[in-house]
């Protein structure tokens, strides 16, 4: 039953919800229009420019409240809808317009304010994410989609531009507003002190600083992330008896005995934190002071409150309030509030409290009738909070923090990361506005003085001050290029195969640079089991970096913390902790709150009521990303609403079979059926690894581990994990149906598999990831035998049935799309780069070589046109005189099976003179070339269980070897693969797709099953007549002799790998060269060589290949004709009274002598005649 019910779970998830794969992106992204763009604005208003001590101008984007914000989906000027498809083919993007009200309140003099609205003004355009709210095609059924060229399973999650289809890589990052500490290393110099005649050193050598930390952002993204930072330095011997004996009249807020012995007395010098608005690191207690902590007791209290038993901690404060009470005598009359006023960056008391109070801790809100005190109160509890943690670390009371744990990670999606650029963008402009508005009224102060100020912003121009085209071109570059200065976040999407498409898009990067040796970071974590995938991860220098999340993961999106404050209001337990007294608070039985971060308050009694209630809101729809953990090892209570977290479901106690399969909607399932579980709740929770517990949350099966490519290879638990990984690198790259309208598309590279078959052997997952049913394969059911034949199938090779492969089999169509498009090249002289026949024009001179007879009239090669390197696609003129056609790349063969023209732009009136010639359309033209291929020598082959392997021989049906009935395999895998590689999953997908095929059914091969089905499948071969191993005799199709030994023989889902001999075949005569070397370019894209070095060099010695030698030195690339006077040895010719000869060498020799020279080192040539 447990089975059953995780097989309808995994079913209902799929077909009831809507855009279950990208579902994260979807969401984020809509998020973002509906609730974090509303808010930034709200919260941004009023931008404010104060002209003098009267004047001031305040505008208000979207309203006063930031809610009138209207969103256009794309069309064109004739308002009809743009769709993704017209956006992929004419090479444009797809847009959404946000238009806002703007209201802008001029403070003409102190008792005068004039109100100008503008409504439906254009805030800017962005990228629409495909399958979001406003996207066109969320309104579409799948039938209506297809006819617009579009997936009947579209997925979306992606966004296009400029007809580039474009993801957004989600982002693992460190959280914020989590707290962290640790300890690092640091190398210590030689302290020398002379206190009472005497000289007490102390050793070099390596010893430790403590650290906490945390990055804190407001909840509504307007202030942050600002990083604080606080250092724990080393001890130090470095005080005098002075100030012993100043110290020791305050011992007894301690509890302490004076200090009489110099010897024993250490001090922490110098605790600093790194904060946001000062330039230098301050010191914490400096800090504490003036958030209300001013005497040794307060700050005592402070710090260690809730703990009963403080003695651990006497010592340590001890070193601490010396120490900084030395940097506070440094100086005379040097006070906490002048020590922090230095390191502002305009040394003055206000910005110290504007720090202070706006950017010190943002994440703590301000509820309202909360006053500054309180505001105070609280951040003087968090900073005492962080300065704990690094003295616990210190101490060794606590650990390190683990900041590869899974409760510190944070995704950031596409959603997260559009705001990220967006609110830079508004900053930017914002900024610019004021710029602007400032300017205009500076140097026309007669216009705008008075109540002229009022006139300075009008409809018509509205834009002229917020310059909404920033939006998208800034949107465009990153998209394009870096996207916040970060590379690898903004990606093509890959469409070589569907089961590649899906991955990307379930797919994360770590932010760390690939070159760091950060062996932890990359290590698989326990507390991302169920997370993420442990088998769909890359191999080489991206290990544990690049992740995939598991089926059912979802990303939280941020969600109201109101509701939770009044949950934790309501209760008569609860109290806030800005009304808490740090001398009061010494219970450790109270529990204290942190609500995403903030310390809101204590529990003194019934903390499990409170909990309850928490738990039981987190069940309701709005609350089922919020993630209740209750830490009973530090007494803490955790809640989280932000966005970011990965979640997993999880059985709810008590629940049972019955009940799952009564469910028939995934929302259903959600409110009664499963709890999403975090990693941070996780820690604090008993799970159980069998289904239906009664008493504890519980697992829902194994395959739900997994991400949706590795989920979809059959018996994976039988196979090694790195078989598993190699798996689904090796799926990724099969030639599939990766799109059912492929032929509406110009993707650059593409190919396509032309009789893909749907496989005998499946798991719960196949029919649901790859389309509707299955009906999108990525591979062939084959007849595979397991033997060595003729000795061409050792090590990787495998042989093919050469008859089956002229019947169809791996037969792929590969396309390639060229595009051309017309330019303005010469305003002034008004000339172009257009389409045009240049064939019959006596002005314009043809490529050599090339064929221009399959050109129209309009130079635009004939549909069904077979085609070569050397034929022209598209004929086109510049400047009237110059060939400008576009030619294939080297090697292309085909047939035209597609060609597409698009308006591009209207290129302005080259001038105003009367006989100008008039403004002209541009047009651009896409030509697609299909190419049937059929498997070579070297091309590569994978089954689905990380069994690759090139083609090593090609033969005829009648030389493969046999059965007894007559049948042949279409492949021939060497044995010697199954012990090396331990693919025991692909034994039984033979077993049991032989079974399948005789019963005439698919076989479940979903892994992790409750127990192994290999004695069902020998009973059943039994039943039917078959060797209960799957074993046959074959005889040898070249002589007719029977095998000395039995043959597994059975079907086996194999693919056709992307990577083709075909494409890697690489050659050049003469060609292109750098401009400084003369050699050839490198890499076959454009038209290079391949490099022939000192090795290669000696190797074609050996061989006697001189001719070849000297053609891949001189003639191939850089034969050079130098001026040689062989008398002086000299490459001149402008000594007299010596012979001149011409020498011929490489041009990089004759470079060589000439850098020498140029460093004064004269190289003498000796020439010797042939």
């Amino acid at each position: 039953m447990s089975v059953q019910a995780a097989r309808h779970v995994c079913g209902t998830y799929y077909e009831t919800t809507l855009n279950p794969i990208v579902q994260h992106h979807v969401d984020s992204f809509n998020d973002l229009l509906e609730r974090r763009i509303p808010v930034f604005l709200r919260a941004s208003n009023p931008i404010q420019l104060v002209l003098d001590a009267e004047r001031a101008i305040r505008i208000y984007i979207g309203g006063r409240d930031g809610t009138k914000i209207l969103y256009r989906p794309p069309v064109d000027e004739l308002e009809n809808a743009v769709t993704p498809n017209i956006c992929r083919v004419e090479n444009k993007t797809y847009l959404l317009d946000c238009l806002v009200d703007i209201d802008i309140e001029y403070q003409i003099d102190k008792d005068t304010v004039e109100l100008v609205q503008f409504e439906k003004v254009t805030l800017g355009q962005i990228p629409l994410m495909l399958r979001s709210k406003y996207c066109h095609l969320s309104a579409l059924t799948p039938a209506e989609a297809f006819e617009q060229g579009e997936d009947l399973h579209e997925l979306g999650g992606y966004f296009i531009v400029d007809g580039s289809e474009r993801i957004l890589l989600s982002q693992e990052r460190l959280g914020n507003n989590l707290y962290y500490a640790g300890k690092r290393a640091i190398q210590t110099t030689v302290e020398a002190e002379q206190v009472g005649g005497k000289t007490d050193e102390e050793g070099a050598g390596e010893k430790y600083e403590y650290y906490s930390g945390l990055r804190s952002v407001s909840e509504d993204g307007t202030r942050g992330p600002y990083s604080h930072y606080l250092v724990i330095p080393p001890e130090s011997r470095n005080i005098s008896w002075e100030e012993i004996e100043m110290r020791n009249e305050g011992m007894a807020a301690f509890g302490k005995e004076p200090i009489s012995d110099y010897g024993s007395t250490r001090i922490r010098g110098g605790i600093v934190m790194t904060l946001p608005g000062f330039k230098i690191p301050v010191p914490v207690l400096s800090v504490l002071a003036l958030l209300g902590v001013e005497t040794d007791k307060e700050l005592y209290d402070t710090v260690l409150c809730g703990i009963p038993d403080r003695s651990v901690y006497e010592d340590f404060f001890i070193q601490m309030v010396m120490g900084h009470q030395k940097n506070l005598d440094k100086g005379a009359g040097t006070t906490n509030l002048e020590l922090l006023r230095v390191a502002t960056k305009s040394r003055s008391q206000e910005e110290v409290f504007y720090n202070l109070q706006a950017m010190l801790f943002p994440h703590i809100e301000i509820p309202e009738g909360e006053s500054t005190a309180d505001m105070y109160r609280r951040k003087a509890y968090t900073l005492g909070y962080m300065l704990r943690l690094g003295i616990d670390n210190a101490l060794g009371i606590r650990a390190q923090t683990d900041r590869d744990h899974f409760q510190f990670k944070r995704f950031d999606v596409s959603g997260d990361l559009c705001f990220q650029e967006f609110r830079r963008i508004y900053k930017d402009t914002a900024k610019a506005m004021k710029l602007k508005m400032d300017t205009r009224v500076h140097f026309e102060e007669r216009v705008y003085s008075g109540k002229g100020l009022a006139t300075l912003v009008q409809r018509e121009n509205v834009g002229s001050f917020w310059q909404s085209y920033n939006f998208i071109n800034e949107f465009s570059k990153a998209f394009k290029g870096k996207w916040g200065g970060k590379d690898g976040i903004s990606q093509i999407l890959s469409r070589v195969s569907l089961l590649g498409t899906v991955s990307q898009l379930r797919r994360s990067s770590l932010q760390m640079d690939p070159s760091v040796k950060a062996l932890g970071a990359r290590r698989l974590h326990g507390s991302s089991f169920g997370l993420t995938c442990p088998s769909d991860v890359p191999d080489g220098r991206n290990v544990g970096m690049i992740k995939h999340f598991s089926l059912l993961t979802h990303v939280s999106t941020q969600s109201e913390s109101a509701p939770l404050r009044d949950i934790l209001a309501r209760s008569e337990n609860f109290r806030p902790i800005s009304k808490i007294n740090p001398s009061t608070w010494t219970a450790a039985r109270w529990t204290r709150v942190r609500l995403n971060g903030d310390h809101v308050g204590v529990l003194v009694k019934n903390a499990q009521d409170v909990y309850a209630a928490l738990l039981a809101y987190r069940r309701s729809i709005a609350g089922a990303l919020v993630s209740v953990a209750w830490n009973r090892t530090d007494n803490e209570l955790v809640i989280w609403s932000d966005a970011g977290r990965p979640s997993r479901p999880l059985y709810r106690p008590g629940v049972t079979p019955e009940d799952v399969l009564a469910k028939k909607k995934w929302s259903e399932m959600m409110s009664t059926i499963f709890d999403m579980t975090d990693a941070d709740e996780s820690e604090s929770v008993r799970i159980a690894m069998t289904p239906f517990s009664p008493t504890t949350p519980s697992e829902i099966h194994g395959l739900f581990l997994l991400s949706p490519l590795s989920a979809v290879i059959p018996f994976s638990d039988h196979n090694p994990a790195t078989r598993t990984a190699f798996s689904c690198a090796q799926c990724r790259q099969g030639a599939s149906w990766y799109h059912s309208n492929f032929n509406k598309r110009f993707d650059t590279i593409t190919l396509i598999l032309n009789s893909p078959q749907r496989p005998i052997c499946e798991t719960w997952v196949y029919s649901h990831v790859l389309g509707r049913g299955g009906c999108m394969p990525y591979g062939e059911n084959v007849i595979v035998a397991i033997a060595t034949y003729t000795g061409y199938n050792q090590e990787d090779s495998v042989i093919l049935n050469g008859s089956a492969m002229r019947r169809g089999l791996f037969r792929t169509s590969y396309f390639h799309s060229y595009v051309a498009s017309e330019e303005l090249v010469d305003q002034a002289m008004g000339t172009y780069k257009e389409f045009a026949n240049p064939v019959g024009k006596a002005d314009v001179k043809l490529k050599a070589d090339k064929d221009y007879s399959k050109l129209d009239e309009n130079g635009i090669i004939r549909m069904g046109s077979e085609v070569d390197e050397d034929t022209v696609l598209v004929g086109m003129v510049s400047a009237g005189k110059v060939d400008a056609s576009v030619v294939p790349k080297r090697g292309q063969r085909g047939i035209v099976d597609g060609i597409q023209m698009y308006t591009l732009v209207t290129a302005t009136r080259s001038s105003s003179a009367e006989n100008a010639p008039p403004p002209r359309v541009l047009r651009g033209v896409k030509v697609r070339i299909t190419e049937s291929r059929e498997p070579i020598l070297g091309d590569k082959m994978s089954s689905r269980h990380g069994q690759k392997g090139t083609c090593g021989l090609i033969l005829p049906e009648c030389d493969m070897p046999f059965t007894a009935k007559g049948l042949r395999p279409d492949l021939i895998l060497n044995p010697h693969a199954m012990p090396s590689r331990m693919t025991t999953g692909q034994m039984f997908e033979s077993t049991s797709a032989r079974v399948g095929l005789l019963l005439g059914t698919l076989i479940d091969a979903t892994p992790f099953c409750t127990r192994s089905q290999d004695e069902d499948y020998r009973q059943m071969l039994r039943k039917i007549g078959l060797e209960e191993n799957g074993s046959e005799m074959m005889y040898n199709g070249m002589t007719g002799e029977m095998m000395e030994m039995e043959i597994f023989v059975g079907p086996t889902y194999y693919l056709r790998s992307k990577l083709m001999v075909e494409d890697k075949i690489n050659y050049r005569d003469t060609g292109t060269r750098t401009l400084m070397t003369h050699q050839p370019l490198g890499g076959r894209s454009v038209g290079g060589g391949m490099r022939i070095g000192e090795m290669e060099r000696d190797a074609l010695i050996a061989h006697g290949v001189s001719s070849f030698i000297e053609e891949s030195f001189m003639k191939r690339a850089d034969e050079h004709e130098v001026l040689f006077q062989s008398g002086s040895g000299l490459l001149d010719s402008t000594q007299k009274d010596e012979p001149v000869d011409t020498l011929r060498m490489p041009y990089a020799m004759s470079l060589f002598v000439k850098e020498m020279e140029s460093m004064h080192v004269q190289p003498i040539l000796k020439a010797v005649k042939e």
